[in-house]
């Protein structure tokens, strides 16, 4: 708080004993005790948050005491490594001796774990064929396990990815923005609205 016009001292209330009318207190006492100047943490000019920086709640708690109600961020990247082609193989794959082995995929991706601009926990994407058709059963199976992890707040790129390509645009799109947003109850709303149309028409 800040000290009354002429104060320079404080004295802590479990310090000092009153009656109501006077106070006292056992000295002695040194000047400016339990005060702090103006701008002795910060000075005016000075950067407290460097651009690029994660912030932190104590980072928060600084930006308040300086007076910044608002500060501009970035959303973390959502990374996701995608490899195609028929000939390549995940190395877990029992057919690996008869393809390549995803060496780069598995390059790429731990490149972007060691990326401060990537978010904490790329996902992976398996390989998936360009052309790959999904029939209603597969559609419904990949709707269900993306709102299983939206309901626990996570994301499961590699059903995303698979079930982009049945979207049309227009879905796709709200869908993409929603979880761009953070806003998984949206991303939710459009995947039941999604299965309820295929079910429709099925």
């Amino acid at each position: 708080a800040a000290l009354p016009e002429g104060v320079d001292t404080v004295i802590l209330e479990e310090d000092v004993r009153t009656d109501g009318v006077s106070v006292a207190f056992n000295g002695p006492l040194k000047p400016g005790a339990n005060t702090r100047k103006a701008g002795e943490d910060v000075a005016a000019g000075d950067v407290i948050l460097p651009a690029g920086r994660v912030l932190t709640p104590a980072d928060l708690a600084l930006a308040s005491a300086t007076g910044l109600a608002e500060l501009l961020v970035r959303k973390p990247l959502r990374v996701a490594v995608i490899s195609t082609g028929d000939e390549l193989a995940r190395l877990v794959d029992p057919n690996l001796q008869a393809a390549a082995a995803e060496a780069l995929r598995e390059a790429l991706h731990a490149c972007a774990r060691a990326s401060r601009a990537a978010a904490p926990t790329p996902a992976p994407v398996q390989t998936t064929p360009a052309d790959e058709t999904l029939d209603s059963a597969a559609r419904d199976n990949l709707i269900d396990k993306l709102i299983t992890v939206l309901r626990r707040g996570e994301v499961n790129e590699q059903a995303l990815q698979r079930l982009a390509g049945s979207l049309a645009s227009e879905q796709r799109t709200a869908l993409e923005q929603a979880l761009d947003d953070f806003d998984f109850a949206a991303a939710i709303a459009l995947l039941e609205a999604e299965r309820r149309t295929a079910s429709t028409q099925g």
